[in-house]
C-alpha cells in the first residue's frame, strides 16, 4: 500500500520516499494496477489523487487542505473518516462505493469529524454512498434534499450524486427531515432512540 502524510509520500513501488514541502498543489496519478492508498493527512495546499484502472482502495483518515479524488474504470472503494477542508470525490465509470464515517469502511462511527464540504459524484455506473453516524450517542438534527445532506454533526454539507444513498443514524433521539430525495434508492436506518 501507499501512504501519504502532510509532507511525505511512501509506497507506489518506490525504493525510497518523497519528502515534499511548501507546495501549493500536489498531484498524484496512479497506473492501471490495483492500488491501495492511505491518506493519513495532507498538506495545507491542494492535493489531487487520480487512480486509473484496477479495483483501487482509497482510505482517507484526515485532511488539512482541499483534496480531490478521482477514481478510474474499475470498481473502486473510497472510505473517508474525517476531513479538515473541502473534498471532492468522483468515481468514474464503474459501480463504486464511498463510505463516510469516523470508522469507515467499518460501521459504528460518527460524522462529527467532517469540518468542510464534501461532494461525492458517482458519475457512471451504479454507485453507493454510505453515511455512518450509528455510533453517535448525542442528539442530532439532519436535513436531506435530492442532492444535499446537512446536520448530523457535519459542519458544512455533503453533496451527493449517486444511485444509492444509505444513512445510519445514532442511538439518541434524532430528528431527520426529508425535504426531497433523489431518483435513486434512499435507505434511512434509525437506531434505539425515539427518532422523528
Amino acid at each position: 500500500s501507499s501512504h501519504l502524510t502532510g509532507n511525505l509520500l511512501t509506497g507506489l513501488n518506490m525504493e525510497s520516499q518523497i519528502l515534499y514541502l511548501a507546495l501549493e498543489v500536489l498531484n498524484i496519478e496512479l497506473n492501471d494496477a490495483t492500488s491501495k492508498v492511505i491518506i493519513e493527512n495532507t498538506h495545507n495546499g491542494e492535493t489531487k489523487l487520480t487512480t486509473s484502472g484496477g479495483e483501487d482502495l482509497v482510505e482517507v483518515l484526515a485532511t488539512a487542505g482541499p483534496t480531490h479524488i478521482r477514481t478510474g474504470l474499475d470498481r473502486d472503494i473510497v472510505s473517508i473518516q474525517s476531513i479538515g477542508a473541502m473534498m471532492t470525490v468522483r468515481t468514474g465509470s464503474s459501480s463504486d462505493v464511498v463510505n463516510v464515517g469516523s470508522l469507515a469502511p467499518k460501521t459504528g462511527g460518527l460524522l462529527d469529524g467532517f469540518q468542510g464540504p464534501l461532494s461525492v459524484d458517482g458519475e457512471l455506473g451504479d454507485d453507493q454512498l454510505n453515511l455512518d453516524d450509528s455510533g453517535d450517542r448525542s442528539q442530532n438534527i439532519g436535513h436531506l434534499t435530492s442532492s444535499v445532506l446537512t446536520g448530523l454533526g457535519v459542519s458544512d454539507d455533503i453533496t451527493y450524486f449517486v444511485e444509492e444513498l444509505n444513512i445510519d443514524l445514532g442511538t439518541a433521539r434524532d430528528v431527520f427531515n426529508i425535504q426531497s430525495s433523489h431518483i435513486g434508492e434512499t435507505n434511512l436506518t434509525t437506531s434505539t432512540g425515539k427518532d422523528t
